[in-house]
């Protein structure tokens, strides 16, 4: 009796671990931080904005090229120069 007794503590003992583990874990999902009206307007937005040179008088056409082309250059860094140090350095070499 007291074998079978062991035996069954010692089953339920090793199997305590393994029973939470079978259980599906719940993940949870990112946040979304816009939500559908958000995105909606976003989209609208970037529409409205992409399409403003088709409506824009060809008057007004190189100001805005111009606008846009200064605000890209922020996209694109320039490379840094070498100092002096770095080229007289590389030509003594």
């Amino acid at each position: 009796m007291k074998t079978t007794v062991w035996a069954i503590a010692i089953a339920m003992a090793l199997s305590a671990p393994a029973a939470p583990a079978t259980k599906a874990k719940k993940t949870a999902k990112p946040a979304d931080t816009m939500s559908e009206a958000q995105k909606t307007n976003d989209a609208s937005w970037r529409l409205v904005k992409g399409s403003l040179p088709i409506w824009l008088p060809s008057w007004a056409q190189p100001i805005y090229q111009k606008m846009n082309s200064e605000s890209d250059t922020t996209a694109a860094p320039k490379p840094k120069k070498a100092s002096a140090k770095v080229k007289t350095k590389a030509v003594q070499q």
